[in-house]
């Protein structure tokens, strides 16, 4: 009896090693499709500004932060290949103190996203690209050649790069840049004190991200 029972423990005991030792190794490959990823990092960029009546100004806007969330679905298609889809949404501020201006920036980007994820090695580039739809606040001070307040959707081109760094059969570090490009118009500005009707946005932006991303 004593023999019958440590036999029937290492055969319980056993397979819970192995199954805590693949629950640990982060090659393990993934069966849960959905990913959630929450990152954060810094922001830099230019605007440039057109006015109706030809006047142009461009400016560099100081380093800021962004905050962001990215949901989206993994399939393989072939041998450490994914392909997925992904809904990306984000906040930041593009600021200048000298000539002043402030955009407060809410983006919603949908993804076409391919990653190369061999199991063997712990480190899964990956890339994505897609249409970006903002909302955006944009406040010019009296300091600048331009002033007006206004608010409107932009419109742009949303890509970007990264690695994934699995620490978990669920669980990853993720690394990574956006390059983000915003066209808007906005109305009613004035240059240098008279009224020059609408001026053309363009915003060219490049983050850097960190984040975390989980399978569900």
């Amino acid at each position: 009896m004593r023999l019958l029972a440590i036999i029937l423990a290492l055969g319980i005991a056993v397979p819970a090693c192995q199954s805590a030792g693949q629950a640990l190794d982060p090659s393990t490959p993934e069966t849960r499709p959905i990913a959630v990823t929450v990152y954060g990092g810094v922001a830099t960029g230019q605007v440039r500004f057109d006015g109706e009546v030809g006047a142009s100004l461009t400016e560099d806007y100081d380093t800021g932060g962004i905050a962001g969330l990215r949901i989206g679905t993994w399939h393989e298609v072939a041998t450490d290949l994914d392909l997925g889809v992904a809904l990306d949404g984000s906040w930041y501020v593009a600021e200048r103190s000298q000539p002043s201006y402030r955009f407060t920036t809410v983006t919603l980007s949908p993804l076409a996203m391919a990653r190369f994820s061999p199991r063997q090695v712990p480190v899964w580039p990956y890339m994505g690209v897609g249409p970006a739809i903002a909302y955006q606040d944009a406040d010019l001070g009296t300091s600048g050649a331009f002033t007006f307040k206004d608010e409107g959707f932009a419109y742009g081109l949303d890509a970007r790069a990264g690695l994934e760094i699995p620490i978990g059969p669920n669980v990853a570090i993720d690394l990574g840049y956006r390059f983000l490009y915003l066209e808007n118009t906005f109305k009613s500005p004035s240059l240098l004190g008279t009224v020059v009707g609408n001026v053309d946005t363009t915003e060219t932006s490049h983050f850097g991200l960190v984040g975390i991303s989980f399978r569900f």
